[in-house]
């Protein structure tokens, strides 16, 4: 089906993609009480803190999406899209984060700290090309960026150190993160697809509801990494 742009107007504010920023705000709501939940159980360990501000920042993204990059960009233009872009890169650099200090007990000092100059040069990176193509630029090829920086962020490098450590230690909640992050093809593959049932219920729709679900599934595996661990101190530090 041809993707048609949905607008409808409440009490003489014109909203562009209702549903579209509806789903997206659903999103935010999941990530944002992932947060909130997860805050507290007070755990001050550098592990679990990355892990729990990821919700926050992806809650962010999100909102940000629904309302600048949706339902009233007519208002703002493509360019400040690049806010929630921000967000999202820092959400990402957060869940890596988390799995590389998951990785200490495990790793040399050297590897350790060469996986720290990886997701920082991969976070410079991306956020580089991205601003350049967006506000030097002036292109709509930025988000393509952050399509592939979350592709290699999840996908590439957390999946794997993930999945590792699951085999590792068979915590449940391990498996569940990985399981998590496979499933999220899934919506990837519905939005690069343009998979559309309806006007309003279009790919862009149905995946932020798939990436809702997934989002929850993290925050379950999140919630049960921070109750299994029982404040232990090779987590506590960073390097």
């Amino acid at each position: 089906m041809e993707f048609v742009l949905t607008e409808t107007t409440i009490g003489g504010l014109r909203i562009l993609e209702p549903v579209t920023s509806l789903t997206d705000l659903i999103t935010a709501l999941v990530c944002f009480f992932a947060y909130f939940s997860l805050r507290k159980l007070h755990r001050t360990e550098a592990v679990h803190k990355y892990f729990t501000y990821y919700f926050l920042f992806m809650g962010v993204t999100t909102m940000v999406a629904a309302t600048v990059g949706h339902a009233f960009l007519y208002a703002f233009g493509f360019s400040y899209k690049m806010i929630g872009w921000t967000f999202s890169s820092i959400g990402i650099f957060c869940i890596q984060a988390h799995s590389i200090i998951s990785l200490k007990p495990y790793v040399s000092q050297g590897f350790f700290r060469g996986l720290w100059v990886f997701i920082i040069l991969q976070w410079v990176a991306f956020m580089s090309t991205i601003i350049t193509l967006t506000l030097v630029m002036g292109s709509e090829k930025g988000f393509e960026f952050v399509q592939m920086n979350s592709a290699l962020g999840l996908s590439l490098f957390t999946l794997p150190i993930q999945a590792w450590l699951y085999l590792k230690e068979r915590n449940p909640a391990r498996g569940m993160v990985a399981l998590a992050i496979i499933l999220g093809i899934i919506p990837a593959i519905v939005y690069r697809s343009e998979f559309t049932i309806h006007a309003y219920l279009n790919y862009h729709d149905i995946s932020h509801l798939l990436m809702a679900t997934i989002m929850f599934t993290l925050y379950r595996a999140a919630y049960g990494l921070q109750q299994s661990s029982n404040d232990d101190t090779r987590y506590l530090s960073l390097g």
